[in-house]
């Protein structure tokens, strides 16, 4: 019998054969923890992205995939956001007699903030969450394995093609959400609102947006888009267990990916325009 061992005020403690009970991680910790996980898995992706070009199918597949599938949306979307945004500009404008700049602010939002912000939430719930399901249930039926039985790299054939399939697909999806954005501006302010004409809206549309703004707007949505690629895949490759376990991944990469598109989007606007706005106005 495993005899008790007995603190100096006599009270009973744990028998010495019983092991003591480990700690249970503290969230910050395993916050921590989790992070140090994704950089590894962030710099792995990098450097398989040299061994996937040896996929050049797959890649196009995964590219057209994105197209056929995210295109529409980010269009729809961005059309959406500029639609509202510009029918709160006019009837703001307006109240202060000034309804005629109403171009001004739809220029301002449509690269700098306003098309940048929508275009990562709608890749993150459309691209981001659809890739976490897919490699988790590649996890979870044991495809992944399979490719390593069969001396397929997974981190190349699987992650690295995904990513390159994204930054092929990045440059046209920027332009359709630019391009979106500003067809529902002007639509709402020359057709909808009726309050300024056709060459009114596009003389301060574009007279305050210069090619180093389409630029960073294209800065701005790569990273975010590359960074919710590198997220989805990382929670979708830790998959473990069921189906239930691939709906938790899915919810948790959205959270980190909301999370992550508004630091970055905040640190690119502090970085291009915290200085120096670059408006056409003042002194």
């Amino acid at each position: 019998m495993a005899s008790v061992a007995t603190n100096p005020g006599g009270s009973a403690e744990r028998p010495a054969s019983v092991p003591a009970p480990a700690a249970p991680d503290g969230t910050v910790k395993a916050l921590f923890r989790e992070a140090g996980e994704l950089a590894i898995f962030t710099f792995r992706t990098f450097g398989a992205l040299r061994g996937a070009l040896r996929y050049p199918a797959e890649i196009f597949r995964q590219s057209s995939i994105l197209a056929r599938g995210s295109t529409g949306v980010i269009a729809a979307m961005c059309f959406l956001i500029g639609f509202s945004a510009i029918n709160f500009a006019y009837y703001f404008l307006r109240a202060a007699g000034a309804a005629d700049y109403t171009g001004l602010f739809s220029g301002l939002a449509t690269a700098r903030a306003a098309c940048p912000v929508m275009f990562g939430y709608v890749f993150a719930a459309k691209v981001g969450c659809g890739l976490v399901a897919e490699i988790g249930a590649m996890r979870i039926s044991q495809e992944i394995d399979a490719l390593e039985s069969e001396a397929i790299d997974p981190m190349r054939y699987v992650v690295a093609v995904r990513l390159l399939a994204a930054m092929i697909f990045l440059p046209g999806a920027v332009f359709i959400g630019l391009l979106g954005m500003s067809a529902g501006c002007y639509l709402t302010a020359v057709d909808v609102v009726q309050g300024l004409s056709s060459s009114g809206f596009s003389r301060y549309h574009w007279a305050i947006q210069t090619v180093q703004d389409q630029l960073y707007a294209l800065i701005m949505m790569g990273t975010m888009a590359i960074s919710i690629v590198i997220v989805s895949c990382f929670y979708g490759w830790r998959t473990k267990g069921g189906p239930a376990e691939v709906g938790g991944s899915v919810a948790r990469s959205l959270v980190v990916n909301l999370v992550l598109i508004h630091v970055i989007i905040g640190g690119f606007i502090f970085l291009f325009y915290g200085l120096d706005p670059k408006l056409p106005i003042g002194g």
